[in-house]
C-alpha cells in the first residue's frame, strides 16, 4: 500500500512523493545557476564600487 502511494502522482506537484524526497536538480543546471548567482554578485559589487 505505501509503495502505491508513493508512486502516485500528486496533483498538484506533478511529481510522486518519492521523486519530490529523493530527486536532486541536474549538476549543469545547479552549475549554470551558481555562475549566475556569482555572475549577478560581482555586478553589484562593480556597482557598488563606483
Amino acid at each position: 500500500m505505501e509503495f502505491a502511494h508513493n508512486q502516485q502522482t500528486h496533483e498538484a506537484r506533478h511529481m510522486s512523493p518519492f521523486k519530490l524526497i529523493t530527486s536532486a536538480p541536474a549538476v549543469e543546471k545547479r552549475l549554470e545557476e551558481l555562475k549566475n548567482f556569482r555572475e549577478e554578485a560581482l555586478a553589484v559589487h562593480e556597482l557598488n564600487k563606483q
